[in-house]
């Protein structure tokens, strides 16, 4: 065995005697040899354990790094898909602003369905516009209230014989035709007062006399009061801007400068002479007990302490039968609550903040065709089309049935009422379900919210019968200040803007009384002018609901 080891650890060699010696020797080399080896293997191990380590720590090193830039994207995919949804909800919004901007500027602006009410027959179908098929028609209107001027006219004398034997025609009477001529004609009065002089030789009696002067509405101007009247009615009821009104007094042969207008009209406010009339129809608003309430922006190009640019407001506050218009810088609650005034009253407005809690007296009753443009403006949004109009025919069942109601002189009215108020509590758990919904879009889920919120002031209707559910009468009475603020962009000063806002406010209820704006500025700008320039002592007669034409 010794042998055989021997001989795979030592070289080849002449065989030697195995002595005592020799052997130690060669187990000393043996032992040395096994060592070397177990040390070059040992060094081996150690050189592949440390390549090994190095590999592990590199290794490791690149798992923590890839672990990092995983969590790293994983944060930036979570990331972009937040950033994704924001941005998908803005292109929804946008698109939903640009179908609202199309249908506003290509779309119809009359708010009515044309589908017609589930509880009535479905119409026939109709022209868009003018005399329907089959209508009786009625014929051309004689206008006999317009002065006549008769204009005869003669057979040419060459036609008046037969062009074969001469023998002449005989007069068969006329063939009658009318017309309607317009005649616009300034004209220069030339006041010519007689004098006289005293012939006797009484002391106490004036040495001349004088025929009166024509009455003035300003002291020393050149302007009749019907000048004044039509220069009015043109400004604030017709909505023609002054440069346009010289425009065509110059077309017509007058050359006016427009500071002679403007200091004219400057003389009228401040000598006050609507300010009674406004008083008046301002009392009779208060002194009732419904009002409807509206505002819409009006420039002042006047710089005014404390408030920066020309943004000012224009407010209204509709009675049964008059308006007042307000010309203020804010739109605040308190401008609101001086409007209404301090009188027990049921206000419809829109939801705008500053009509919410204007005191006691104020009963609250929201406006519907608000809420109907809400689901109008949600069914631009593509995904919430479908709900949005299902709850606009909802509401319009709300006005069919109100409507019904109220109509044919109250007949069946408690008929109707009762489905009414069926429809508007269904109406009512239909809409706080959906104000609770998970998963309802975000805008859908917010109208429902809002409505939820000021459904007293929504439903109010019901119990009040008189009030009407939409502001629709107070944003109309807005329209024509509108054309004039987009015809001369506003009032250059304060004083201006004042005399809009009378005018306006008078003009108005004029209107629903069915009085001429025109009749009435000549007759009262005429009484004006006797009483020297100031509002006349009894201004009764003058109130629009009071006014009779001077025959």
């Amino acid at each position: 065995m010794i042998a055989r080891f021997y001989n795979s650890y030592m070289p080849k060699a002449a065989p030697e005697i195995l002595t005592t010696a020799n052997l130690e020797r060669i187990y000393a080399e043996i032992e040395a040899r096994v060592e070397r080896k177990f040390e070059d293997r040992i060094r081996r191990l150690e050189a592949e354990l440390e390549r090994t380590k190095r590999d592990r720590d590199l290794w490791r090193k690149r798992y923590f790094r890839e672990k990092e830039t995983n969590e790293r994207l994983q944060h930036q995919l979570e990331m972009a898909k937040a950033e994704n949804k924001i941005l998908l909800a803005k292109i929804e919004k946008l698109e939903a602003r640009i179908a609202e901007l199309e249908k506003e500027r290509y779309g119809r602006k009359n708010e009515a369905s044309k589908e017609s009410s589930p509880l009535s027959d479905p119409p026939e179908p109709k022209k868009s516009r003018g005399r329907q098929v089959g209508a009786k028609g009625h014929g051309r209107r004689i206008r006999a209230s317009l002065p006549s001027v008769e204009c005869v006219h003669e057979i040419p004398a060459e036609d008046k014989c037969c062009g074969s034997c001469g023998t002449p025609y005989a007069d068969m009477g006329e063939q009658t035709s009318e017309e309607i001529d317009i005649e616009y004609k300034l004209i220069r009065l030339v006041h010519k007062r007689k004098k006289a002089v005293r012939t006797c030789k009484c002391t106490h009696s004036p040495l001349t006399k004088i025929a009166p002067a024509p009455p003035k509405l300003v002291k020393g101007g050149m302007l009749t009061t019907d000048f004044w009247a039509y220069a009015l009615a043109e400004k604030y009821e017709f909505q023609r801007p002054i440069h346009k009104q010289i425009q065509l007094w110059k077309a017509h042969g007058l050359t006016m400068s427009q500071g002679t207008i403007t200091q004219g009209l400057k003389r009228l406010q401040d000598m006050q002479i609507f300010a009674g009339i406004v008083e008046a129809i301002k009392t009779r608003i208060r002194s009732g007990d419904r009002q409807k309430s509206d505002e819409t922006s009006w420039k002042v190009f006047q710089a005014m302490e404390g408030k920066k640019g020309y943004q000012c407001w224009l407010w209204s506050t509709l009675g049964p039968d008059a308006c007042l218009f307000r010309i203020d810088p804010t739109r605040s609650r308190a401008v609101a609550k001086a409007m209404i005034g301090e009188h027990t009253t049921a206000l419809v407005s829109d939801r705008y903040r500053v009509y919410y809690n204007l005191g006691e007296n104020v009963i609250n009753c929201w406006c519907w065709a608000h809420i109907r443009r809400e689901f109008l403006k949600l069914q631009t949004i593509k995904t919430q089309a479908a709900l949005g109009k299902r709850w606009v025919a909802k509401i319009d069942m709300l006005y069919h049935l109100n409507n019904l109601r109220l109509g044919n002189g109250g007949q069946d009215f408690d008929k109707y009422d009762l489905e009414l108020r069926e429809a508007i509590k269904e109406f009512e758990r239909q809409m706080k379900s959906n104000a609770n919904r998970v998963g309802l879009h975000v805008d859908a889920k917010r109208l429902f919210k809002n409505i939820s919120a000021d459904w007293e002031g929504l439903a109010r209707f019901v119990e009040m019968p008189e009030m009407p559910m939409d502001n629709n009468e107070s944003e109309r009475v807005l329209r024509n200040p509108v054309v004039g603020r987009k015809n001369y962009y506003g009032s250059g000063s304060l004083w201006s803007a004042h005399l809009a806002a009378e005018l306006f406010s008078i003009f108005a209820t004029l209107k629903m009384h069915d009085v001429s704006v025109v009749d009435w500025l000549k007759n009262y700008l005429k009484a004006v002018a006797v009483n020297g320039g100031a509002p006349p002592s009894d201004i009764e007669q003058f109130l629009p609901w009071n006014f009779q034409k001077a025959e």
